[in-house]
């Protein structure tokens, strides 16, 4: 440029262009800044970039609708009028996926009928169905699968074909076919190299002691590892352990999580089986050290992972360390356990929290069959510890309520806790409800910011059940739900809970959409689901159960509790052996009492109430043998319906005595239970346990049933299949020898009464490995 030209530093500012100047194979000429735009959209790494997000926002966009849950999905073309036999069930009124039709523009959400079908109202136009996935409550084949419209663009109904294919599929693997996959798993041979990818079964077999230094594992892919020797575990670039850049040595008895990441790269953490805790000779604090006193990792100088948790130096561990008598170790990391071991056991407890719909979960002695906590435990195989004395919530309290007592529950030790709260908030009633029945959200926020922030400043951390719907067309005390402000409000705190989970220590469990019916303006609850308008059945509790389940189990390892052998019986070198003989319910010597026939377990008896009858069966299901009841008839016995209450009178109870109990003792009892489909009438299959001293009897139980009548609905069980470990509440310390003392197994029906027809119960029901034993 000639030295008489304008400099472009002499140049004003200016904020929008309409050209710049650009080169082009080597001439220069302006370019329009649309078109620069045009090019740059179109190529090269904003192109990507843009692209990127659009995927992003794509998907966003598909996991932020909420699951639809539908009864029943067809298996193949079906006549889209009429009642019908939909995977294996006569459809009456049901919400139907229709995905097979050989005429694919029928295909999507339907409700059944007498007549013709209707597509559901809130799936009627292709930009409702777009992207959007159903699950499948029942149905002899597509039970537990989530379906998704797979169309790439939105769909015109009527006019394009609709696609919908299954997308996720729950693991139902009943437990016993959890066992047989376990043994059926391949063992691997420990080398340089392994191959997870290939191996099969749930809990695979790594042999040998050679140096493991690459472990193969597809991107997303899990898999779980038990150790039969002492590998060594090489970590590098592509296999990742949890100590950092530390190899890792396991032993004989330890577990292995594997995980496959991105770009061929395996993480992992080892659970060990015998953790060992001594106090350091050199040290002011504890050390936490493996079995050859090799250090991993030492407390109050440094944050540490240990067996897959984190410990934090603070008076509220996630997880505490107890020693081999329960004596919890002191939180100061400074004070020496009360009991000396050196056996260290990890202990996971939940607490729970909130109003009447948290304290229903337990009595003193109990959890309910009308409590979701029982179902948890249910569904995520026990892995945690619940206690009644865990349970901190309170019936009528509001937020505000809730708050002011926030004292007891930061002095417990645990470090989760499950709050279901703000119903009382939309009514007045309690000592600090406002005299209006419109309390606004932003007062319910502040009372639950201020709640949340404490309990994380102390260590602990929480998850919001996201508000539960209220109301139905029963004509119960509460039935009339909420309306006005009072509705809109109940929907803005919704919305509070799911975005509180941004936050760190913070989740949200999202029930809405399987407790609500989503085609009413009133944001009530199905007809199915709540006995008095406000407070849930068994049918509310489960749901909610198995919505937290996936939160607790990714918070807990797997965690085995209960009996393998028959040998495992009370003795003085074995103190925490079953108190019952015959745990495993093997053999089928056993007493048959009134009203029952067939196969029974040696030395357990059985007995059924006034109008029932029991057929035993002792079934081989995988190589693992069960014990099965047949239960039918109406229950002729009346009960008041009170809690608690005998269950007896209108129940089949399989009972075995308990020894060795003695003054001071505490004990529990738990089970493996399996509720096969179908089942009716069924008020509750509980696992008891009973000590009778000269001052009465005291009653536990995992599920104790309710028993009133009186119009009351929604008390039964479902009659949906359903298995798991039921954990009987720890008893209180005996203060007298008893004169008798019991577990049982408890299938019972709705009691009579005068004033109403006797209900009809009938279902098949498996039991297995039942114990009893002292804590300690």
């Amino acid at each position: 440029m000639a030295d008489a030209g304008v400099r472009t530093t002499n140049f004003d500012p200016i904020q929008l262009a309409d050209e710049l100047l650009a080169n082009r194979d080597g001439s220069t000429g302006a370019i329009p800044v649309a078109s620069l735009a045009i090019q740059m959209a179109g190529t090269g790494a904003i192109a990507d970039a843009l692209d990127d997000l659009s995927v992003r926002v794509d998907a966003a966009a598909v996991n932020s609708r909420p699951v639809y849950s539908m009864q029943l999905a067809t298996t193949g073309n079906v006549v889209l009028s009429g009642e019908q036999v939909i995977d294996g069930q006569l459809t009456a009124a049901s919400d139907v996926v229709v995905k097979d039709q050989a005429d694919q523009r029928q295909n999507g959400a339907w409700r059944t009928g007498a007549g013709a079908w209707a597509r559901l109202a809130a799936f009627d136009t292709g930009a409702e169905l777009h992207t959007q996935r159903f699950f499948v409550r029942s149905g002899t084949s597509n039970a537990s699968i989530t379906f998704g419209v797979q169309n790439p663009t939105i769909p015109v109904i009527g006019t394009d074909n609709i696609v919908i294919k299954e997308v996720e599929r729950q693991n139902t693997s009943k437990p016993s076919a959890l066992d047989a996959l376990r043994g059926a798993a391949n063992a691997i041979a420990t080398a340089a190299a392994i191959n997870l990818d290939t191996a099969t079964g749930d809990l695979v077999p790594l042999t040998g002691s050679v140096t493991v230094s690459t472990v193969t594992l597809g991107t997303a892919r899990e898999r779980w590892a038990v150790v039969t020797d002492a590998p060594l575990f090489v970590v590098g670039p592509s296999l990742k352990g949890s100590n950092g850049d530390d190899n890792v040595q396991a032993g004989p008895g330890d577990r292995i999580f594997f995980k496959g990441e991105t770009g061929g790269v395996v993480k992992f953490v080892l659970h060990p089986a015998n953790p060992v805790f001594r106090q350091g000779s050199s040290l002011t604090s504890h050390d936490l050290t493996d079995d050859d006193d090799n250090l991993l990792a030492q407390f109050m100088e440094r944050r540490a992972e240990f067996a897959g948790f984190v410990f934090l130096d603070d008076a509220n561990p996630s997880i505490d360390l107890v020693d081999e008598d329960d004596n919890i170790i002191p939180a100061d990391f400074e004070t020496p356990a009360t009991t000396p071991s050196n056996n260290v056991r990890l202990l996971p407890r939940l607490l729970v929290d909130g109003d009447s719909m948290g304290a229903q979960v337990s009595s003193p002695g109990r959890t309910a069959a009308r409590g979701w906590m029982f179902w948890l435990q249910l569904a995520t195989g026990a892995r945690f510890d619940f206690q009644p004395g865990y349970n901190f919530a309170k019936a009528g309290d509001t937020s505000e309520d809730m708050l002011a007592r926030i004292s007891g529950i930061l002095s417990a030790p645990a470090a989760r806790v499950i709050n279901i709260i703000q119903t009382n908030d939309r009514t007045p009633g309690s000592a600090t409800a406002p005299v209006s029945p419109v309390w606004p959200a932003t007062r319910t926020q502040a009372a639950l910011k201020s709640y949340r922030n404490q309990l994380l400043s102390s260590g602990k951390e929480i998850a919001w059940i996201a508000t539960v719907p209220r109301g139905d067309g029963l004509g119960r005390p509460y039935s009339a739900g909420l309306a006005g402000d009072n509705l809109a409000h109940q929907f803005a705190m919704r919305r509070w809970f799911l975005d509180d989970a941004a936050l760190a220590g913070v989740e949200a469990i999202d029930v809405w959409p399987v407790l609500a019916d989503p085609a009413l303006t009133t944001g009530k609850a199905l007809d199915t689901d709540l006995h008095d308008g406000l407070h849930g059945g068994p049918r509310w509790a489960r749901k909610i159960g198995f919505r937290a389940a996936p939160y607790v189990m990714s918070w807990f390892p797997p965690r085995p509790r209960l009996v393998a052998s028959n040998g495992d019986l009370y003795a003085a070198g074995n103190p925490r052996g079953a108190l019952n003989a015959n745990p495993m319910m093997l053999g089928s010597g056993g007493t048959l009492g009134a009203g029952c026939d067939g196969d029974l377990a040696t030395g357990w008896s059985a007995v059924a109430g006034a109008g029932l009858t029991a057929h035993f069966e002792k079934r081989i299901i995988d190589g693992v043998e069960w014990q099965e009841c047949v239960v039918s008839g109406a229950p002729t016995a009346f009960n008041p319906g009170t809690n608690p209450v005998d269950p007896v009178p209108v129940s089949v109870e399989i009972s075995a005595p308990l020894t060795n109990l003695a003054v001071g003792d505490k004990y529990e009892g738990i089970g493996e239970i399996w509720m096969l489909d179908g089942a009716i009438g069924v008020r509750g299959f509980a696992i008891y346990t009973t000590t009778t001293t000269s001052s009465g009897t005291v009653t536990c139980a995992a599920g104790e049933p309710s028993l009133a009548r009186a119009g009351t609905p929604n008390l039964d069980l479902s009659g949906e299949e359903f298995s798991g470990i039921a954990p009987v509440p720890v008893s209180e310390p005996l203060i007298e020898v008893p004169t008798a003392a019991k577990i049982a197994v408890v299938i019972a029906g709705a009691p009579h009464d005068p004033s109403y027809p006797d209900v009809p119960i009938s279902g098949t029901f498996r039991f297995r490995a039942v114990s009893a034993h002292k804590t300690i």
